[in-house]
């Protein structure tokens, strides 16, 4: 009878699981628009004016907003931090340039205050939509539209690829970095295609070849710079005892380029046309220093105007070395040169007002203060990424904290050479995806603050009993 009672028990158990399963109210599915939001917003520099895309983050800004007030969520912390000191680096250059041309006023304001407005683009991307693998997958396959767009050159006359690399350049354009940061995070993540960023791995062996080529494909010193950084941050270079790790390197890189400016030919026409001569040449276009000849500033112009500002800043009174000469202020670089674009052709410019070495940038416009002031961002945000990148690669969070490191320190290093969160297109994938994973871990804290105790991982004991 026991056991005929027991029997009938799990029969009526096992009937009723499949209307109690029914009866369960349908899982909510997360909506689909912040994924196309970030291939949409990745894809579209290639296409409109950056004036496009502050326009853009401005609204993603405003539904922010939005859902902060509706939803009394607590802004970040992080966030504050960083917007608190970017509006008194503001304040410098507002008070400071107050006399200055309108236009060449305001123009700097939004060169400053653009990257906050991409960082919280990003932040509000994934608040929209909480999930780190199909957030790093939209940016992988944003990367592999660009790279496919930038690769059409060669589809269309294949012929190209014998020709020097200078003349490519002119043919496909110099590239975007959006290719180069879905190569990255394809890196970082490598043995985690298909558990993190839901790719199968042909797929993303397939995405792997294109973005590399795509990359390769351009012949970008910066490129492949970058996508050293993110080499070294999945390795561990970036972590508190392994400096080493990437300074040897670095090291090593700089005495191979001093070598090369005395044995290989950087001068000759036929060099500069080159790849290889385009490297050899890469220390001394950075290196500051004085340029005599019309030929020579050409050539090295980014330590041209280097050189120049720093003269102009030497030369400034000691308030305007403290606090920067303002929004507006411009060097005068005692030469006209043809660097603006006309309608009849170039346009000589003997005043400029945006550099290359993004440091220089700040330190016209907003001081020593200012400097200073971004850097500590940079290292805040270091700080931010170093807490959660020790651990075994096998967690996908390490992984996402190493991906961090990459973002920030190629933030630091771009900053030298193209401006860095001061370009205008260049660095709005990596800033976007900055503001993405501290929104991701944002979101990983909220049941700690509301003092909720996260949800247990269920032993398979205790699955087979729920299911029971």
């Amino acid at each position: 009878m026991r056991s005929l009672s027991s029997g009938y028990t799990t029969w009526r158990l096992r009937r009723q699981a499949p209307v109690t399963r029914m009866a369960a109210p349908a899982a909510k599915r997360a909506p689909l628009w912040p994924t196309f939001s970030i291939v949409f917003l990745l894809c579209l520099p290639s296409i409109f004016p950056p004036i496009a895309l502050t326009v853009l983050n401005g609204m993603l800004v405003g539904l922010a907003a939005a859902v902060v007030l509706i939803t009394n969520r607590q802004v970040d912390r992080r966030l504050l931090v960083i917007i608190s000191i970017v509006s008194i680096v503001a304040v410098l250059g507002f008070v400071g340039g107050r006399d200055a041309p309108i236009y060449e006023y305001f123009k700097d304001a939004w060169y400053v205050a653009n990257p906050v407005l991409v960082m919280l683009a990003g932040y509000t991307l994934y608040a929209m939509k909480p999930d780190l693998g199909r957030g790093l997958r939209a940016f992988v396959i944003a990367g592999l539209i660009v790279a496919c767009w930038q690769l059409r050159g060669y589809f269309i006359d294949p012929t190209l690829i014998t020709l020097p690399a200078a003349t490519i350049r002119r043919y496909i354009g110099t590239g975007s970095y959006v290719p180069v940061l879905g190569l990255v995070i394809l890196i970082v993540f490598v043995g985690h295609w298909h558990r993190t960023l839901k790719l199968p791995s042909w797929l993303g062996g397939l995405f792997f070849v294109v973005t590399a080529t795509a990359v390769a494909g351009v012949f970008s010193r910066s490129a492949l710079v970058v996508v050293g950084i993110g080499v070294a941050a999945l390795i561990g270079c970036f972590g508190r005892r392994e400096w080493w790790r990437v300074g040897l390197p670095a090291v090593m890189l700089v005495l191979a380029g001093y070598i090369a400016q005395l044995y290989v030919d950087t001068e000759s026409d036929y060099a500069l046309q080159t790849y290889g001569g385009k490297l050899a040449r890469t220390l001394q276009e950075l290196t500051v220093g004085d340029s005599l000849g019309a030929r020579d500033i050409n050539l090295n112009f980014r330590a041209f105007e280097t050189n120049r500002a720093l003269d102009q800043y030497a030369a400034a009174p000691v308030q305007e070395m403290v606090f920067g000469q303002g929004f507006g202020a411009t060097v005068d670089l005692g030469i006209t040169m043809p660097l603006q674009i006309s309608d009849t052709g170039f346009r000589g410019v003997r005043h400029i007002g945006i550099f290359h070495n993004g440091y220089i940038f700040l330190l016209t416009k907003v001081g020593m203060v200012g400097l200073l002031l971004y850097v500590g961002v940079m290292a805040y945000l270091y700080g931010v990424g170093r807490r959660r990148a020790d651990g075994p690669l096998a967690d996908p969070e390490v992984r996402a904290g190493r991906l961090f490191q990459f973002a920030v320190v190629t933030l630091a290093a771009t900053t030298y050479f193209i401006a860095g969160v001061f370009n205008r297109t260049d660095m709005f994938p990596v800033l976007l995806l900055i503001g993405f994973l501290l929104a991701h871990w944002r979101e990983q804290l909220q049941p700690r603050q509301r003092g909720i105790a996260p949800l247990p991982t269920p032993t398979p004991a205790a699955a087979g009993q729920a299911r029971g």
